[in-house]
């Protein structure tokens, strides 16, 4: 849902979406980048399997 009805939304709304589907298609053809790749190393490596937030 878009509340914003001027035009720098609208322009801004263009510009980031032109920019998400660039992202995605190179995220889906190269994978995470390296900050990436370092963020998921980090969080993996606390040998916890449960990704839910609730602690057991």
């Amino acid at each position: 849902m878009n509340c914003c009805r001027s035009q720098l939304c609208e322009g801004t709304n263009r510009f980031f979406s032109r920019w998400s589907k660039r992202y995605a298609k190179d995220f889906r053809k190269k994978g995470p980048d390296k900050i990436q790749t370092m963020i998921l190393r980090g969080v993996g490596s606390d040998g916890s399997s449960n990704m839910t937030g609730k602690n057991n």
